[in-house]
């Protein structure tokens, strides 16, 4: 009977040993986005917004990424911002992202939260969509317009190098070489997208002087 009771409580024992230990499950972080906008800076689209730790415990600092998409879908920009510190419970942490506008315009764009060193989903994500007319100054600043003159013709070509502009608005200076003298004229034109026109200005002999494009149409809605 001893040796049997000794049996016992070495089993016992070891069925102790081979217990797992259950650890209490560590919750996963809970962020929200609120407040994501974007404006034009240049060339340069600045997405900004608040972060706000939703869950119980401190969040140990925080990585914003921002993808900028063209009209056709593709990912042509990126642009990161991080908040290195502990997010506490119920704080919100404002961050700004910056994402460069190349030659295709940004039409719409995703801003994902997640935490550093950690391979898993996004905690929170938006996308938002970019009005085109706030690229109107941008895109005055990279479309292109080419002259020459001809007996009493001025020819204009316009390049949008594929940004969203239905028209243009363009100012030429000639100088009219008369026998006598010599006449300054400043003509205002609307060219369309990517096209070459002929205007008469009169006289023989002329001058392009200079060019310079005053306005631009864009088109009301992305294509």
């Amino acid at each position: 009977m001893r040796a049997i009771a000794v049996s016992l409580v070495s089993l016992a024992a070891l069925g102790a040993t081979l217990t797992p230990q259950v650890s209490a499950a560590v919750p996963e972080p809970v962020v929200a986005l609120t407040d994501v906008s974007h404006a034009l800076d240049g060339d340069t689209l600045v997405i900004t917004g608040w972060v706000t730790n939703r869950g119980a415990g401190p969040v140990p600092g925080l990585v914003i990424d921002a993808r900028g998409f063209s009209p056709s879908g593709d990912l042509i920009a990126f642009g990161s911002d991080g908040i290195p510190w502990a997010v506490p419970p119920g704080r919100a942490e404002h961050f700004s992202v910056l994402v460069p506008v190349l030659e295709t315009l940004i039409r719409d764009y995703t801003v994902a939260v997640s935490v550093p060193r950690i391979p898993a989903r996004p905690l929170a994500g938006v996308r938002r969509s970019v009005d085109v007319a706030l690229y109107r100054a941008l895109v005055l600043s990279r479309v292109r317009i080419f002259g020459d003159v001809d007996i009493g013709q001025l020819t204009l070509r316009s390049d949008v190098r594929g940004l969203p502009v239905a028209q243009l608005t363009v100012e030429a200076t000639v100088i009219l070489q008369q026998p006598k003298i010599n006449l300054l004229q400043t003509l205002t034109v609307t060219l369309p997208a990517d096209a070459s026109e002929v205007f008469e200005i009169g006289g023989k002999r002329a001058a392009l002087v200079s060019l310079r494009i005053v306005d631009v149409l864009l088109r009301t809605a992305w294509e």
